[in-house]
């Protein structure tokens, strides 16, 4: 055997976790077929390891644990040639020497073996593969089958070209869904649908490529977020009073009273009816509400239906606190943000986790966002919740 110190630099690979330069450094210095057999045997075990790992057939923990016996197997031998020793890994039998074709040719044949009952085991695989998506599909009158759906011919609609189309009324019993529109027989999809019924929504890679923002303000989601001042689709207009032009109703809040009317509460200055409620307890917690804050103009975002009314005493929403108010926090006016639900439906939602509005067009939204910009809203009040007979803003 060559000159023994190739040994420490295989325990310096080991103990680097370099087991194939370990490997490699004493395949080219031992000379002893016995052990040189046994560190063959090593390699093949580390080489199988290696490529299972590789192909995720073997467990990290199960990886780990096999490399540690291939090194303290190293280990062993590396000792017993400083020794002086011809013992290393027990072998079966001694009689034969250890020959490395024989383990390639049994780890082929498990593979083939392997491959067979594979093979065996899913005698459909290929069928289930090849099936035809039109195979269990049926069109009628004439309809042709492709790729799963039929393609109907003039005059005839549905999934299976079921329906006939009435030649006076092609759009009788088209339905078109996310705010389609049929006309003549044919849905008229809205920006971000698409498909026969507008079914399919168009996700597109980057719904603000073509946006540009105005005066600081940022695309979200293909939308303009404006900062306090301005609105827009591009936040293009800065808000002034003319631009804002709240619609105010003017009232004697001395003269508010509580009137029955059947099973609901209405409240009223004399002149108009302003608010109902459920309950009397409720009426009178609107007006005591009212009267602690010299509330005197009633006001809406848009008429009818306003996604938000608020009262302003003199040229200000309320300040200060009641005992017992039902209020949510409004985290601040810069962080609402509209976020469109439907064809005409749009929320407004405070990203600091507070109150969210709701508004039937974009143009009211903003609004809405503009009139808690302007007042500083730090909380959104109800009286009887849920569906409140009174909403008010306040500081």
């Amino acid at each position: 055997m060559k000159d023994k110190t190739y040994l420490n630099k295989s325990r310096e690979y080991l103990s680097n976790g370099r087991i194939q330069d370990c490997l490699d450094i004493l395949k080219e210095n031992i000379n002893d077929d016995d052990i040189l057999n046994q560190v063959l045997q090593l390699e093949i075990r580390y080489n199988t390891l290696k490529r299972r790992l590789n192909g995720g057939t073997l467990d990290i923990n199960d990886a780990q644990l096999e490399e540690n016996r291939i090194s303290n197997s190293l280990l062993f031998i590396i000792s017993n040639i400083a020794k002086g020793k011809k013992s290393f890994i027990p072998k079966p039998s001694q009689k034969k020497p250890f020959d490395v074709k024989w383990i390639i040719i049994g780890l082929l044949g498990l593979s083939l073996l392997g491959l067979g009952y594979f093979v065996l085991s899913n005698p459909d695989r290929n069928a289930a593969e090849k099936t035809d998506p039109c195979e269990n599909i049926r069109c009628l009158n004439e309809g042709v089958c492709n790729n799963g759906t039929c393609d109907c011919p003039s005059g005839y609609t549905g999934n299976r070209c079921q329906t006939k189309i009435n030649p006076e009324n092609p759009c009788q019993n088209i339905t078109c869904l996310n705010g389609g529109v049929c006309r003549d027989g044919t849905c008229d999809c809205p920006s971000g649908y698409t498909g026969s019924r507008c079914q399919t929504k168009v996700s597109p890679a980057n719904p603000c490529q073509n946006i540009s923002c105005l005066n600081g303000g940022v695309c979200r989601d293909g939308n303009c977020d404006c900062p306090s001042g301005y609105t827009g689709d591009r936040c293009q207009t800065r808000i002034t009073e003319t631009t804002l032009r709240e619609d105010c109703l003017n009232f004697n809040y001395n003269a508010i009273r509580v009137k029955k009317e059947g099973d609901k509460y209405l409240l009223t200055d004399g002149n108009s009816r302003m608010m109902i409620f459920r309950t009397e307890k409720a009426a009178n917690l609107a007006v005591n509400t009212i009267k602690k804050y010299r509330l005197n103009k009633h006001c809406f975002a848009v008429r009818p239906d306003p996604g938000l009314k608020y009262f302003l005493s003199g040229a200000n929403i309320p300040s200060g606190s009641i005992a017992g108010e039902d209020c949510l926090k409004i985290s601040s006016p810069d962080n609402l943000r509209i976020k469109q639900r439907g064809n005409n439906s749009f929320s407004i939602i405070d990203t600091g986790g507070g109150t969210p509005y709701s508004a039937k067009s974009r143009e009211e939204a903003e609004k809405i966002i503009a009139i808690v910009k302007k007042y500083n809203a730090k909380y959104t009040c109800y009286i009887s919740r849920p569906s409140p007979g009174m909403v008010y803003l306040r500081k």
